[in-house]
């Protein structure tokens, strides 16, 4: 039985996960077998570089086995500016918080559900407030947006391409969302994801959706709640400029900005490739994970 690319690829991430997670236990034991006196938040910020690295390390070592079609084949060769940059990045902005309050939204529903007295919110708060800005700088805002850019813009959505850009992009983007592991980012991390998306395949370059997702990260992680968290009003103003912003960003440049949806491809069967064993597999493994997170 011949087994599908989509299969194939979730299986890769799935091994890059497990394989990645036996490796950090391994670290943190070795750890604490030594005589080393490490803080717990900054212990915390080396097994999440470590994570990062390791999920593309691994991932790229087993998806191999896929052929690929170089993103500069289909790229369409647009400069990125300045000014462009200013209006993903103002797009995200604006969006974020809307999605992110249909996600606690979500959560909150999910928790009466399961029998919890309260949704399990807050958890990228929580990792924020637990290190210094120059250990969150150098896990979140740097290599954490290098590594997953270069596992699920470049080594990933390379391999999907030949399915055609606009299921490339989806299919990607749900699977960067999903493999957060936790309802409070994924949805969020799924609209980065069709950005950074687009910014590859309009331009060809995935360093330029680095800068982007470093952007997004140092402002979520850094500047928002480490220089304005004291004044929630000025971060409410904030937001509502950048929302206003991105809704006319896109109603003026979407056609610009991001690939046709409508693209029509025939070598993607939707329902055979989402419905695969490898694809099933994936989204319960990761969604379990997410329902096993609301309920701690």
């Amino acid at each position: 039985m011949k087994i599908k690319r989509m299969s194939k690829l979730c299986f890769a991430l799935l091994g890059s996960m497990i394989g990645t997670t036996l490796l950090i236990l391994l670290i943190n034991q070795i750890v604490k077998m030594l005589p080393l006196y490490i803080d717990g938040a900054l212990m915390r910020f080396v097994l999440l570089g470590c994570n990062s690295i390791g999920y593309f390390v691994l991932f790229w070592l087993f998806s191999h086995i896929v052929d690929k079609k170089p993103i500069q084949e289909i790229s369409m060769g647009k400069a990125f500016s300045i000014v462009e940059g200013i209006k993903y990045f103002v797009f995200l902005m604006g969006f974020s918080p809307v999605i992110s309050l249909l996600s606690r939204g979500l959560m909150i529903v999910l928790a009466r559900v399961t029998g919890q007295k309260e949704a399990n919110a807050g958890l990228v708060e929580e990792l924020v407030n637990a290190a210094p800005p120059v250990l969150i700088i150098i896990c979140v805002a740097v290599i954490a947006p290098l590594m997953e850019e270069l596992l699920f813009r470049k080594v990933l959505l390379e391999r999907l391409l030949p399915y055609g850009k606009a299921p490339a992009i989806l299919i990607s983007s749900i699977m960067f969302g999903v493999f957060h592991a936790n309802f409070e980012q994924m949805f969020y991390t799924i609209l980065l994801a069709v950005v950074c998306s687009n910014i590859v395949i309009q331009t060809g370059k995935v360093r330029n959706a680095v800068y982007i997702h470093m952007a997004y990260n140092m402002w979520g992680s850094v500047v928002a709640p480490q220089t304005l968290k004291s004044i929630p009003e000025v971060i409410a103003v904030i937001q509502i400029v950048f929302t206003i912003a991105a809704v006319i960003i896109f109603v003026k440049c979407r056609k610009s900005m991001f690939v046709s949806m409508k693209e029509k491809e025939e070598t993607f069967e939707w329902k055979r490739e989402l419905c695969s064993v490898g694809s099933v597999a994936y989204l319960l493994f990761f969604i379990g994970m997410g329902i096993e997170a609301l309920m701690k």
